[in-house]
């Protein structure tokens, strides 16, 4: 769990998903915090009780096709989210030591 149900009421479904989207993660104790790719969100009140409304945030490695467990009362989705960030790829271009001549460049081989 990344966000507990209790500290994140929302009205429907699709307000539990822009929260699992838009979940920053937190570090704690020196260990990088989760991102959310699944999220739980309860919108029948008779079948949850005090947990209507709740929408839990979690991060699972394994991803499930279906819900597991009890699904009353309960609606389940998930982001599909690539678990690395983007490799990014930059051309670095040396600076010569101020003061000094840049070197020269070298010569093309003559066409055939």
């Amino acid at each position: 769990v990344v966000r507990p149900g209790y500290q994140c009421l929302v009205d429907v479904a699709a307000d539990c998903q822009r929260a699992c989207t838009a979940h920053k993660p937190i570090e704690a104790n020196g260990r990088p915090g989760k991102r959310c790719n699944t999220w739980v969100w309860c919108g029948d009140q008779q079948a949850c009780g005090g947990r209507h409304r709740q929408c839990w945030l979690k991060f699972s490695e394994k991803l499930y096709k279906r819900p597991v467990g009890d699904p009353k009362g309960w609606t389940s989705g998930r982001l599909d989210v690539q678990a690395a960030a983007p490799k990014v790829t930059a051309k670095v271009t040396p600076v010569p030591p101020k003061g000094s001549a840049p070197k020269p460049a070298e010569p093309k081989p003559p066409e055939p």
